[in-house]
Order: structure tokens, then C-alpha cells, then sequence
């Protein structure tokens, strides 16, 4: 359903190239996995992102986003921990900032008052 209607508002947004639209985004289908597509989707949606070059943009993005996460994962060393630490690792909470944030950045913006 989110799929229709985000095609419904590049129908209504680019009447005249709304052929070259879906064209990108087919194209996305064989190159990148449904699950990354869905998030994709998801994250235009909420970013209010109607256009394929920014649909095309948010996959590369969250595919180097996710390929970078996997690495870290993978390079990260065993090590052991005893209790007192798990005690103090199970208290962190992370930051939690807006993707506006990172989109940001990514474009050449500053974060904060700097």
C-alpha cells in the first residue's frame, strides 16, 4: 500500500516524467535486496522524499549505512567481561538523533551550534 501511494504522489508531483520516475526505481529492484527497498521506501516516506534520484540516493545511502554497521560487527574482537562491566553496559543509552541530522551532514551541513 505505502508502494501505491508513493507512486500515486510522483504521478501527481512529475505527470510528464512519471515513466523516467519509475524507470529508476525498477531499475533499484535488480540491484539491491526487498528488504532494503522496503526501508528505503519507509525512510522517503517519513523524509518526504517524492523523487527517484532521492529514492536512489536514501539506497545507497542505507546500503553503505548497513554494509559499514556489518563490518564494524565483524572486525570487533571477543572479549571477556565480567559481571561488574555487564552491570555498567546494561545502564548506557545511546543517543537517539533524528535522521535530519545525518542527511545533514551528509549534504555539507553542521551539526549543533558550531
Amino acid at each position: 500500500m505505502a508502494a501505491y501511494d508513493y507512486l500515486t504522489v510522483l504521478r501527481t508531483k512529475y505527470p510528464r516524467y512519471i515513466r523516467d520516475q519509475i524507470q529508476v526505481i525498477r531499475g533499484l529492484f535488480d540491484a539491491y535486496p526487498p528488504a532494503l527497498l522496503s526501508t528505503t521506501l519507509d525512510m522517503c516516506i517519513q523524509q518526504k522524499i517524492y523523487n527517484a534520484s532521492g529514492f536512489k540516493e536514501m539506497v545507497i545511502f542505507l546500503e553503505e549505512v548497513n554494509h559499514e554497521s556489518d563490518q564494524e560487527v565483524l572486525n570487533m574482537p571477543d572479549l571477556p567481561i565480567d559481571a561488574v562491566m555487564k552491570e555498567r553496559i546494561s545502564t548506557i543509552h545511546p543517543e537517539v538523533r533524528s535522521l535530519d541530522v545525518y542527511s545533514k551532514l551528509v549534504q555539507g551541513g553542521r551539526h549543533g551550534t558550531n
